[in-house]
């Protein structure tokens, strides 16, 4: 069975609707991107499968168990965690406070063991560890967004347009992160505006427009489609 499965999935905020009759899977390991142009509905997916957005119909199963309208502190607490493109960093609090807060539901004594496990994976980050998060450059508050969502030890991570308004450089050095998170063993959902990065890096994408799925493919041929790549790939 799928690690994560949306079937017939419609959601939305209030009674104003954004996804329609969605059904999406996701196999334990892989990277799959969630691609579409703005204002499409990719956010309300994480959202919805998060419990941050009404779910109107359909269900969603984790581990094939229904995780449909379940607050986002139980899903967080049952192994998916969320990067969210905008307010996910504490700004006032320093690096190394933003990781341990990261980690607020576990009750283990290792935390602070992943926190020096996390500085490893991000080093560019480890040297700011002192430093107030609002003082970090745009990649960098990326990495410390992603780096804080790992601390859950999660199964799934949704991201949320990682790369958004960074340098070509750093967008990349992100991009080689999300590989070695995959290669720890963390399963990735990647929302992401850069599709060439995406499709790049992950196994599987879907195209979502107007709150609906219009192409699923590997990405591999999603990338060689031209009627694509003259749309979403320039």
């Amino acid at each position: 069975m799928p690690l994560l499965e949306l079937v017939s999935v419609s959601s939305g905020y209030g009674k104003v609707g954004i996804l329609e009759d969605i059904n999406l899977h996701e196999e334990e390991g892989e990277i799959v991107a969630i691609l579409g142009p703005n204002g499409s509905g990719k956010t309300t997916l994480l959202n919805t499968i998060f419990g941050l957005a009404s779910l109107f119909k359909g269900e969603i199963r984790f581990r094939e168990k229904p995780i449909g309208k379940t607050a986002p502190n139980k899903v967080a607490s049952i192994g998916i965690g969320y990067a969210p493109q905008q307010q996910n960093v504490f700004p006032n609090f320093t690096v190394e406070e933003n990781c341990m807060l990261g980690a607020f539901l576990r009750r283990d004594d290792e935390v602070r063991k992943d926190v020096e496990d996390i500085f490893a994976l991000f080093p560019e980050i480890e040297r700011r560890r002192h430093n107030l998060a609002k003082t970090l450059s745009g990649g960098e508050r990326q990495m410390l967004a992603v780096a804080r969502a790992l601390m859950l030890r999660p199964k799934l991570i949704m991201l949320d347009e990682p790369t958004a308004g960074l340098s070509p450089k750093a967008a990349n050095t992100l991009a080689e992160k999300i590989k070695e998170i995959r290669s720890r063993g963390t399963t990735i959902m990647l929302v992401e505006q850069n599709a060439r990065i995406a499709l790049g890096i992950s196994d599987r994408a879907y195209i979502i427009v107007g709150g609906k799925v219009v192409a699923h493919d590997s990405s591999s041929n999603l990338l060689a489609r031209k009627d694509l790549e003259q749309i979403y790939f320039k």
